[in-house]
């Protein structure tokens, strides 16, 4: 019997300044071509968001992996040089009107999660599809 899923997709950026959000938001839309366009949206933003936080705050070197599955889920993955340096939802220590982002995040994504090890953080994010999410 064939295997009637799709293959996976990946698509992997090093970036050091924030010239590559353009590219990155166009790379987004072009893998998730033909998806609903609040999905793409959400895409875009969690992906700028991402990167932005890595620029802001974080030492390099700095990559992103936007990886499409199987299963048509989209994953997000920021890695940064700065493993200690904490995320905190909500609050920055750049002002009391900056970190806003990652409670965006934190509601669109299906799941978030940060790992570190000695040398990096990376920061990882699920997003469905709504036409796959269950309620």
């Amino acid at each position: 019997m064939p295997d009637s899923l799709p293959p996976a997709r990946t698509f992997t950026l090093t970036f050091d300044n924030p010239s590559c959000l353009r590219v990155l938001r166009r790379i987004v839309r072009t893998m998730l071509a033909g998806r609903h366009p609040d999905h793409v949206a959400d895409a875009e933003f969690v992906c700028t968001e991402l990167v932005s936080n890595a620029l802001e705050h974080a030492d390099g070197p700095r990559t992103t992996r936007i990886l499409i599955d199987r299963a048509e889920d989209l994953r997000i993955a920021v890695v940064d040089g700065s493993p200690q340096r904490p995320i905190t939802v909500g609050s920055s220590r750049l002002g009391p009107h900056r970190g806003l982002g990652m409670l965006l995040v934190d509601r669109i994504a299906t799941h978030w999660h940060v790992t570190r090890n000695a040398t990096t953080k990376a920061v990882r994010v699920a997003l469905t599809p709504p036409d796959a999410a269950t309620d």
